[in-house]
């Protein structure tokens, strides 16, 4: 696909994005960040966020409208620096086109002297501060009065800017300061939560990938009659009664369980009768035994094994 004809999430849904920004012609101040903020392990913190192109959320544009509200400014943005461009998570104010594409290049970014300094940036005039005195969006934003504290990833790398801008200048108190950086800490609890909550379920479904294999060893381990043996074993069951249950003596259910335990290599029935219950409950109550399990124990083919099953009360 050309460069040209990509899409981006917005308002709307997922839409063509012309990326009118990308010709050549168009890309003069900034067009790259400095290459501390192309590191690969910014930009894989960065990616690992899963937040680049995707829709408005609720839980990042509360925060940049109480940053309006409380600042009393007409624009607040939170800024991911990518390579090449600065992809809004969310936007306050915002106006059209940007509002729409979401996304500017590097060229008409304030945001991206924020990952490169790797600390707050206030501006009060950007017309008379020569760091960005002829960025494009001083005329073409508005851009006048700025301040942009970093977002910071889980392992610490800054993932971008969460920032205020005002048209006209403005002198920043400490206070804003302190209050954006505290803003700005909501939102990178909100990319912690995230993270881990894909970890934990990452984990969960290794973990339940291993106890399936797990299952397959056992089930390719052991006889159906070890089986339906250690099943009982997990329901609590002593030699006497599983013996009873299954029609055999005693002795022959023990020398089943020394068998279980040779090939799972436990120490002791006990070993096997917890093993058996976790085995049992993470698979739901079954551990895919016929349900004929125990009546083929009771078939009496001979008539010294009907004998035998008498013996043991079995009919």
């Amino acid at each position: 696909m050309d460069s040209t004809e990509k899409t981006v999430a917005t308002g709307e849904g997922i839409v063509p994005n012309k990326l009118w920004w990308a010709e050549s012609l168009h890309i003069g101040h900034n067009e790259k960040l400095n290459p501390a903020g192309v590191s690969a392990e910014r930009l894989g913190a960065l990616q690992r966020t899963e937040l680049l192109d995707t829709l408005p959320e609720l839980e990042f544009d509360r925060v940049t409208r109480l940053a309006c509200r409380l600042l009393g400014t007409q624009v607040a943005l939170l800024s991911l620096i990518d390579a090449d461009r600065q992809f809004f998570k969310s936007s306050c104010g915002l106006p059209e086109p940007w509002a729409s594409t979401r996304q500017t290049p590097l060229s008409h970014s304030f945001c991206q002297h924020v990952v490169a300094s790797e600390t707050y940036l206030a501006i009060e005039d950007a017309r008379t501060e020569p760091l960005v005195a002829d960025n494009p969006a001083v005329s073409e934003l508005g851009v006048i009065a700025y301040l942009g504290v970093p977002v910071l990833a889980p392992n610490g790398k800054i993932l971008g800017s969460f920032c205020a801008i005002a048209p006209k200048p403005r002198a920043w108190s400490k206070d804003d300061i302190a209050l954006m950086q505290d803003l700005s800490g909501i939102i990178e609890s909100e990319i912690a939560l995230r993270e881990n909550a894909r970890r934990i379920l990452a984990l969960a479904q290794d973990n339940a990938l291993l106890a399936r294999e797990h299952h397959r060893h056992i089930k390719n381990a052991l006889s159906k009659r070890h089986m339906e043996v250690l099943r009982l074993l997990g329901e609590g069951k002593t030699n006497k009664e599983i013996a009873k249950l299954l029609c055999r003596s005693p002795n022959t259910i023990k020398l089943h369980v020394s068998a279980i335990l040779r090939l799972l290599q436990l120490k002791s029935r006990t070993q096997a009768a917890l093993f058996a219950s976790r085995v049992y409950k993470e698979n739901e109550g079954s551990i895919d035994l016929p349900s004929a399990g125990i009546r083929s124990w009771k078939k009496a083919s001979t008539p010294a094994t009907r004998a035998r099953n008498s013996r043991h009360g079995c009919h």
